[in-house]
């Protein structure tokens, strides 16, 4: 029951802040009023990450022994993002399960690198890749570990300007059917941009950033603009390139 009251508050809280949210008044540190939503290059970021744990041949279940209760898998992750699309980090991950009614503890660690896909201000799907080790624990029994890929993938909604929740799917495997695992997760990411670094680029100075400028390189007459820049002087004097 404990277990389950901790993930019903890591998931509802940040739904219920994103409701309470004003885009307009903003001024907190989640929102970053001047920035636009979406990765922030050159920002660290942490992760708060929990979801389900299977490993259908090290995770036996006898009868009696409840396998929602015992398959929930816990975590974080520390990264950086080098810009909107590429982002690595290290996370680990535990999990405390049952294997033929005995306790196995599971422990997941790896580098990651991260793919964005950008496709609007509020949704960007990813993939990744990481390597790194898995090590389980049967207390009094065993207790090794071993080298691991894994792969995955993911999609992040940003509900604050620099916070995204992320439901996610990944592989683990030690290239033996014995230990190869699949997680289903949730992700809290927040991206903790330092000074300025996280403003979204803007070459032309216009006031528009790249990501929405039809010229970003062009800085137009500074007179007429809508959401997708200043008009470039070519259009408004009718001269030709």
């Amino acid at each position: 029951m404990k277990k389950i009251l901790i993930i019903a508050i890591l998931l509802v809280a940040p739904f219920t802040a994103a409701f309470g949210y004003n885009v307009n008044d903003d001024t907190t540190v989640f929102g970053y009023e001047k920035e636009e939503y979406g990765p922030k290059p050159k920002s660290f970021t942490f992760t708060m990450l929990t979801g389900g744990y299977f490993n259908g041949l090290n995770q036996n279940f006898p009868i009696g022994v409840s396998r929602v209760s015992n398959m929930w898998r816990y975590g974080m992750r520390l990264g950086y993002a080098l810009d909107e699309n590429l982002e690595f980090d290290f996370n680990i991950a535990y999990t405390p399960t049952v294997d033929n009614a005995v306790n196995l503890n599971v422990w997941d660690y790896a580098v990651n690198g991260v793919y964005n896909l950008i496709l609007n201000d509020f949704v960007a799907p990813y993939a990744t890749l990481g390597l790194g080790g898995i090590t389980f624990d049967e207390p009094l029994i065993f207790h090794f570990s071993r080298f691991q890929v894994n792969y995955g993938a993911g999609v992040k909604f940003f509900v604050f300007k620099n916070m995204a929740l992320a439901p996610e799917v990944r592989a683990i495997t030690s290239f033996d059917p014995g230990h190869t695992a699949i997680t289903a997760n949730l992700n809290l990411t927040y991206y903790m941009t330092p000074s300025k670094a996280g403003k979204s680029l803007d070459r032309d100075g216009d006031g528009v950033s790249d990501r929405k400028d039809k010229c970003p390189d062009q800085p137009g007459n500074r007179q007429r603009k809508d959401d997708t820049g200043w008009l470039p002087l070519k259009f408004w004097t009718g001269t030709k390139t």
